[in-house]
């Protein structure tokens, strides 16, 4: 691909990071909405408010930015979260706003950061074991390609349209995720109220915190860890890298994972690795359980905000209905029905994130000339 003009400079000619600290007594900024890592869509490059977003309730520092900066979440570079916000709002002390300098296209910035070159980059700086961090300092003296304006305009219009394609894909394989609670109110009623008098149990003693199963490896002793999902506290695939504190679950399938930070669960049907973040692992303690069903069930359920990060204490003092093991066979059999006739639609999803990552890779390698 042709380009003119095109050099190469450090990150830090590209953008200057912007540490405004949020001022929660100031009436103007009192209620601006609060942006944590989990509200960022790893790899996908936009916010998900819906991820239990706060406002105006955070005790510890908050950084400000607007609609002019990129947030880039230094916590787990590998989960790979940047995002360009289109408001104002404050963010955790995690997420670096970065403010772009004159000369430089905000989404062309973003796109920079979100490539896999600057993942490898950051992770061979990351600081901390259990909760690794990129180190920024090293991060802004990192090489990247620097374009004439017109030049970044034209290659991120390209990847912006690129992944709106993926983001609609990625969509429609989300609604499967909304079927699975509209079936088992069809089929069993509403949890809240048990309209069809099923028997009930304590979730303690129908289910188990299986983190601890998880088994924890090296990232040395395992070769094919860019290939292996791995759950982030958002219950997000993140396909990537791990450490010293991830680990590898590969028991029986299908598994509930639980992301206590954000209130969801997700059934993963295949080896994972989990993050050491607050998602968890939940196991079925009898055999007349159906884990689909389960999964069904959990996702049905009302969790109050009992506060950050002590949602599962309130899920473990929940009631559980339990109907026959044959209903639950019924409706596992309809739901996996609906799964396979969603594998396409994410099949597709899969496709176009792996077209857009070597897009981007195409675009954004650094070659200052070609």
């Amino acid at each position: 691909m042709e380009r003119t003009g095109s050099r190469v400079a450090r990150l830090e000619e590209l953008c200057r990071i912007d540490r405004r600290s949020h001022r929660p007594n100031d009436i103007s900024e009192a209620r601006l909405p609060f942006v944590g890592v989990e509200n960022i869509v790893g790899g996908a490059g936009f916010l998900d408010l819906d991820s239990n977003s706060r406002i105006g309730i955070q005790k510890s520092a908050t950084f400000r930015f607007d609609d002019r900066h990129v947030l880039y979440a230094k916590l787990r570079p590998y989960l790979n979260k940047v995002a360009t916000p289109d408001f104002a709002g404050h963010c955790s002390s995690e997420l670096i706003p970065l403010l772009p300098r004159e000369g430089v296209d905000r989404d062309f910035l973003a796109y920079l950061l979100r490539r896999g070159e600057t993942v490898e980059f950051a992770m061979k700086s990351v600081t901390g074991a259990r909760m690794p961090r990129t180190d920024m300092k090293v991060l802004m003296s990192m090489r990247v390609p620097f374009p004439p304006l017109g030049e970044q305009r034209r290659i991120a219009g390209i990847l912006s349209r690129a992944a709106r394609i993926e983001r609609l894909r990625a969509r429609a394989a989300a609604r499967l995720d909304s079927f699975a609670p509209a079936l088992f109110a069809s089929m069993f009623g509403d949890p809240a109220d048990n309209p069809m008098g099923w028997p009930e149990h304590p979730f303690t003693e129908l289910l188990q915190d299986g983190t601890k199963y998880v088994r924890r490896i090296q990232r040395r002793d395992y070769k094919e860890t860019g290939k292996v999902p791995i759950i982030d506290q958002g219950i997000s695939y993140i396909s990537g890298y791990t450490n010293e504190t991830d680990g590898q679950f590969d028991g029986e399938f299908p598994a509930i994972i639980f992301g206590d930070h954000t209130r969801r669960f997700k059934l993963i049907h295949s080896i994972f690795f989990l993050g050491a973040d607050g998602a968890k692992l939940l196991i079925p303690r009898r055999s007349d359980i159906d884990p689909v069903f389960l999964f069904a069930h959990l996702t049905c359920l009302s969790i109050d905000d009992a506060g950050y990060s002590r949602h599962f204490k309130f899920l473990k003092k929940q009631r559980l209905m339990v109907p026959p093991l044959r209903n639950q066979i019924k409706f596992r059999k309809i739901f996996d029905m609906a799964e396979r006739l969603a594998a396409p639609v994410e099949a597709a999803s899969s496709t176009a994130s792996t077209l857009t990552a070597a897009l981007m890779d195409r675009l954004l390698d650094g070659n200052p000339a070609r």
